[in-house]
């Protein structure tokens, strides 16, 4: 939740470090498996939407939507389980909302969202096409936000976590021939 910024504006550039409150989002997408039939391990390539909130105390929220690619590597330990490491790259949109306080007037900027990280996961197959995904790793993203003569830049970096519940739309191995 912890994050940089700088702020540039009609009163001349500002930057330090504070943090959210709380943050969350949500991932829909897909993942493909390039392994052979028979292979155990093999490239993963997939697509997500994302969505995130992240809450500035009662003041006011970020919030970014966007795409992201994963690619990665694979390797199923049995029938059940498998694990997976991912590189991670997206672009979205962002709004920054902030209410009016004692310390400044209402701002409400929008602008482009950057992130990449790398992330490692486990997934466990709990019935013949339903798994549970999980994965921990590291998430980088940059803010690049403006409206009503202000200019916000906003760097987070740090640690991300998901738990996630996957549909395969098959689980048939591809034809040999």
């Amino acid at each position: 939740s912890d994050f940089d910024y700088s702020i540039q504006d009609s009163n001349g550039t500002r930057s330090g470090s504070d943090s959210f409150a709380s943050g969350y989002g949500i991932a829909a997408g897909v993942r493909y498996s390039f392994a052979r039939t028979g292979d155990a391990h093999g490239f993963l390539l997939g697509g997500e939407f994302v969505g995130a909130q992240a809450s500035y105390g009662n003041t006011g929220q970020l919030t970014d939507y966007g795409l992201r690619l994963d690619g990665g590597y694979g390797y199923a330990l049995d029938d059940r389980w498998s694990v997976n490491f991912l590189l991670r790259a997206g672009y979205g949109r962002a709004t920054l909302d902030l209410d009016a306080n004692t310390s400044f007037s209402a701002v409400s900027v929008s602008g482009g969202a950057l992130t990449y990280g790398a992330a490692l996961g486990i997934d466990a197959v709990i019935a013949e096409q339903w798994q549970i995904s999980t994965s921990i790793g590291y998430l980088k993203s940059s803010y690049s936000l403006s409206g009503n003569d202000v200019d916000v830049t906003i760097d987070r970096a740090g640690l991300s976590a998901s738990i996630g519940v996957l549909y395969r739309l098959s689980n048939l191995p591809r034809p040999l021939e």
